[in-house]
Parts: C-alpha cells; structure tokens; sequence
C-alpha cells in the first residue's frame, strides 16, 4: 500500500490529456485542470498536490504507481477533455494507484458553453467520492447541490477567456499579449 493507505488523503490530479479532434483546444484540459486543482486544494483533510508538480506528467507514460510514489500521493485523478460540434465531453477517473484500481470514474457530456458549470460539478463528485473514502477526514466536503450557480457564456466569449488563462500560464513572454488580447 501507498503512503498513507490507511486513510487516503493526498490526491494527485495529473494534467487532463486532449482528445479534441481540431486544434486549438489545449487550454481547456489545461484550465480544467487547474480548476479541480484548486477547487479540490480548498477541502480541509485532503491534501492536493500542486499543479507545478504534476505538470511534468502531462505527456508521461508511467505506471500510476511510479507517479504516485514520485509525487507521494494515495489517489490519482486523470482524465480527458473532448470538444467537438459545440460540446464538451469530460471523462474522470479517480484511480488508487497502490492497488491498480479505479475507485470511481464518470464522463459528462455538456454544451460547451456550460464548462464552468462542468468543472463545479465534476469538483463536487470527486470531493463526495473521496469524503467516502475517508469518512469524516474532509469536514467539508463540496455538495453538488450546493455549488454555484455558473452563468452559461457564449461560446466564443468563453473560449477567449480560457485560452487567454492558457497563455498566461504559459508565463512565457510571447503569449502574454495573447492573454492581454484574448482577455479583452
């Protein structure tokens, strides 16, 4: 067993892979990412492993076991962004990599414009499936019914915006004026 297999508190949500058929769609993976990344990180009992240190196993091949004992993590959440003819389709799968097991995994199928709404929920399913797991160590857990009400943007508007987070967190020189320029 891993690190802590007693009571599984660390999760690892490893870079989300991009299955879109056109180009021009790696922000999202990356800005869903980063979102469960920080949603998951505000649950008291669970510890959640930065995104700069799981950022090198976005193109990464390893055995979940070898990235868990890297990162020292007891969970894993992997996943893939699809976007395709105005939707989104999000598949999640939260893997106990001690015991080469999928503790749960779920896809959801949404109008692109309702990602935001998409990221809150699938935020809420893996905090729920791991407050299961460790019983009362998250004290608060984030309740589907309870997250927020996301406005629905326009498409173009909201791919403006996550490709210009994109850029920004590129923190390269060259994409900043793409992020100023995509953010306005």
């Amino acid at each position: 067993p891993g690190p802590n297999a007693a009571a599984p508190r660390t999760i690892a949500v490893l870079p989300f892979a991009n299955l879109s058929p056109a180009a021009g769609h790696d922000y999202l993976p990356a800005a869903m990412t980063e979102a469960l990344i920080l949603n998951l990180a505000q649950q008291e009992g669970l510890r959640v492993i930065s995104r700069t240190s799981v950022m090198p196993y976005a193109q990464e091949q390893a055995p979940a076991r070898s990235i868990a004992d890297a990162l020292d993590a007891d969970l894993l959440l992997e996943g893939s962004v699809q976007v395709s003819d105005g939707r989104v389709r999000l598949t999640a799968q939260l893997v106990d990599p001690y015991a080469d097991d999928h503790v749960w995994a779920q896809q959801y199928d949404r109008p692109y414009g309702d990602v935001l709404q998409l990221q809150a929920e699938l935020s809420a399913a893996i905090a729920s499936q791991i407050g299961s797991l460790v019983g009362s160590q998250i004290d608060r857990p984030i309740d589907s019914r309870m997250a927020p009400a996301l406005p629905s943007l326009p498409d173009a508007a909201l791919q403006d915006y996550l490709q210009a987070r994109y850029q920004l967190a590129l923190e390269r020189d060259d994409t900043v004026e793409a992020a100023l320029s995509g953010f306005r």
